[in-house]
């Protein structure tokens, strides 16, 4: 809880170190992170989080600022998750807010990189380049490590509005827009979190990749303040860490699930208690019975942003209720309240962000009178159920009918063998639009049966639907569909079917 001053307004928060220190004092030798097998006990995270911070402080950096941390996995004895676990709460303590990137990720971000007051690179990181750079080889790691630790130099007070973490978001169209949360919209995202996944002491996350990933790092946050264990294991196969861990809970985007499920052997185990939270997409009925059948107790779901956090938890039916603390309402084309039609989401809580950084436009288009509109269409039943129809970007106009593909999509992955689909419209050589199905076939499927296959799964309203065969359908790195950039590609390429 926040500490509260005599008129009873929020002063400050604690900083997740301040919760490993409490650990650490009740249950020093306990497992707090396992990186690539390696073990750290609280004592351990308490220790270096200390040393780290006082190396930091060596940077001059001061309370307010934006630095950009890189993740790299090193082989050896080198534990890079854990190592930059520790870089974030040391300069958390420090009250700067962090950004994690990858190297493949840096190319794609010198706007934000150069905007940082510092950057932490590794050496030689390709396209890695800002105002103000730290490389952090081995020497400045060594020095790090060494130090004694100090612990009492006081942490930086983190109050509601103070700048905390740095994300990213580019949804399914358009380039990448960052957005800086503050520390009350990471205190929502963990109090969501736990709310979800019910965190404890002896519960397991698994982080399926690093913090450039916002989700991995929000769920893995609010399990070490539970006093959990949090894992992160590249080298063994996903599915056999998860036994071998006993993990109880993780968090995977879509695709990756559907990956991992064609790639289990038939003498693979199934964890007794483990529960999956997916991230980026929606979840076809026919992907969560088979998670349930091979991998998971419980498939948990939820709906949100970015921009916003979770907005709602969503059940096997695809119904939605809407979280505590969220208002959300589905407004017509005039921005008036409707309930049981298709309108506009938008969407407010203290998990939305403000706007985003250094973005006037996409912040008036997309932010308005305290709202975040993210481009979703939904249906309200009532005040507290919230049903996705689709993005208002991807809906297609079908002889004058609005039609969300997502639905399409989900039926013919659940009855053809199909590896991905897409449900689009081309135009023909009179401008005329015309459905195609865009379809990656299971390996060993049979091309020569689908088209007559999928057209009897269409509704005759579609009318003469064409299927173009791709080796594989863009994706965003949360895992939807860049319908735009497929249509684009099948327009320049002749829309070979």
């Amino acid at each position: 809880m926040p500490e509260l001053d005599r008129f009873h307004h929020v002063r400050f928060y604690p900083s997740t170190a301040s919760h490993i220190r409490y650990h650490a004092t009740q249950r020093p030798n306990s497992t707090a992170v396992i990186d690539q097998g390696k073990v750290f006990t609280y004592e351990d995270f308490t220790r270096d989080i200390a040393k780290m911070k006082d190396a930091m402080g060596d940077l001059r950096l001061a309370a307010g600022q934006l630095v950009g941390v890189e993740f790299l996995q090193f082989d050896g004895n080198f534990s890079g998750f854990y190592f930059h676990w520790v870089q974030l709460l040391a300069l958390e303590e420090l009250g700067v807010a962090t950004m994690s990137f990858t190297r493949a990720e840096a190319p794609h971000m010198q706007d934000i990189l150069q905007s940082l007051d510092l950057v932490l690179a590794f050496p030689d990181a390709p396209g890695v380049a800002s105002k103000k750079q730290h490389i952090m080889d081995k020497d400045w790691i060594s020095h790090a490590i060494r130090r004694a630790p100090d612990f009492n130099v006081p942490p930086a007070q983190l109050y509601p509005d103070t700048a905390s973490r740095i994300v990213k978001s580019s949804g399914t169209t358009g380039s990448i827009k960052y957005m800086i949360r503050s520390v009350e919209n990471q205190e929502y995202i963990y109090r969501t979190a736990q709310l979800c996944g019910g965190y404890e002491f002896q519960s397991r996350f698994f982080a399926a990749g690093g913090f450039a990933v916002s989700a991995f790092h929000a769920a893995a946050v609010t399990c070490i303040r539970a006093g959990g264990c949090c894992v992160y294991d590249t080298k063994k196969d996903t599915a056999e860490a998860l036994s071998s861990y006993d993990i109880t809970h993780a968090s995977f985007l879509v695709h990756s699930l559907m990956s991992m499920l064609g790639s289990i052997s038939k003498n693979y185990k199934k964890p007794t208690s483990l529960r999956i939270l997916t991230i980026g997409s929606a979840v076809s009925q026919a992907v969560r019975i088979r998670l349930l059948k091979f991998l998971a107790e419980e498939v948990f779901e939820t709906y949100g942003t970015n921009e916003s956090s979770s907005i709602s938890t969503i059940d096997a039916l695809g119904v939605g209720v809407v979280l505590p603390g969220v208002e959300v309402d589905v407004v017509d084309e005039n921005d008036v309240a409707v309930i049981g039609v298709p309108g506009r989401i938008r969407v407010r809580s203290q998990g939305c962000v403000r706007g985003y950084y250094n973005n006037p436009a996409a912040t008036k288009k997309m932010f308005r009178d305290g709202w975040f509109y993210p481009g979703d269409i939904g249906i309200k039943a009532d005040a507290h159920t919230l049903s996705l129809v689709g993005r208002s970007d991807s809906l297609l106009n079908i002889r004058g009918l609005k039609v969300a593909p997502e639905e399409f999509e989900e039926i013919l992955m659940r009855d053809m063998p199909l590896k991905d689909v897409c449900v689009l419209t081309l135009p023909d050589k009179e401008n005329i639009e015309h459905v195609v199905i865009v379809v990656t076939l299971n390996e060993g499927a049979d091309r020569s049966d689908i088209t007559n296959r999928i057209q009897k799964l269409l509704p005759p309203f579609f009318g003469a639907t064409r299927v173009a065969y791709v080796p594989e359908i863009p994706k965003t790195g949360t895992g939807k569909i860049e319908r735009a950039f497929l249509r684009q590609a099948l327009l320049e390429h002749g829309q070979n079917t």
